[in-house]
């Protein structure tokens, strides 16, 4: 909105992201989606396109090398499954729906379709490891998606004016409240029926399993078409 030039634009995004990245204590998910938001945003200042699956693939790399311990860490494990998953599925999740009905609001549409192809390959690491399947999932992340962005953004403006006594502590207070109602939702949503359900596996029978449907997926996508809707529901049930 300013009309920056492209080159302090990056450099001020790249700052807020490390910034950001600290004040969370360096999380290993949080450190593989800062490297690849930076790599996208070096990218066009290098000339090149950039690509999520290639960013991907060249932080998780780079990230092994210097931590070869993250290789077994279930945070990078399940982070860097969700991100692929989103990336190889998310389009082709909104090329459906788009072709079906434009009436969905992005701000369900979104969250739920990301939360269904992280899912695609997510599921068989939280079978293995949590032996349970968490069936609103995909609700959740629909009402959690409004609270996370509300928190995160409310964080960020309270820590730069915290040196302010009223605004500071009335921000602070407003922060407060907003993370006990979403922890509240949270608890509701856990006491629905069914919310999960107990499911144990064989972790590399269920990867195989699940990356064999999953490039079937996508190899046989089908065409965008109302016709084809009952084969891309029994296709997608079947991950």
């Amino acid at each position: 909105r300013f009309r920056l030039p492209r080159l302090l634009e990056s450099g001020l995004q790249l700052a807020f992201i490390v910034t950001y990245l600290i004040l969370v204590g360096i999380p290993m998910p949080c450190l593989r989606a800062a490297c690849m938001a930076c790599a996208s945003l070096v990218a066009p200042l290098l000339f090149r396109r950039s690509s999520p699956l290639s960013n991907l693939g060249f932080v998780l790399i780079i990230l092994i090398a210097l931590d070869p311990f993250s290789s077994v860490s279930l945070s990078f494990m399940l982070s860097a499954l969700a991100t692929l998953g989103i990336v190889l599925f998310m389009p082709l999740f909104n090329n459906l729906v788009n072709s079906l009905t434009q009436s969905i609001s992005s701000l369900i549409l979104d969250p739920l379709l990301m939360t269904l192809a992280s899912l695609v390959l997510v599921t068989p690491l939280c079978i293995a490891t949590f032996s349970q399947v968490s069936l609103i999932a995909p609700l959740a992340n629909v009402v959690a998606t409004p609270f996370a962005s509300l928190l995160c953004c409310l964080g960020m403006i309270m820590l730069l004016v915290s040196p302010i006594p009223v605004v500071g502590d009335v921000l602070f207070a407003a922060c407060m409240v907003l993370a006990q109602v979403f922890i509240e939702v949270c608890h509701v949503l856990a006491q629905v029926p069914f919310a999960s359900i107990p499911s144990t596996g064989n972790l590399y029978v269920l990867m195989a399993i699940s990356s064999g449907c999953a490039l079937l997926l996508w190899v046989f996508w089908p065409r965008t078409i109302k016709g084809s809707v009952v084969v891309s529901v029994m296709a997608l049930f079947a991950v």
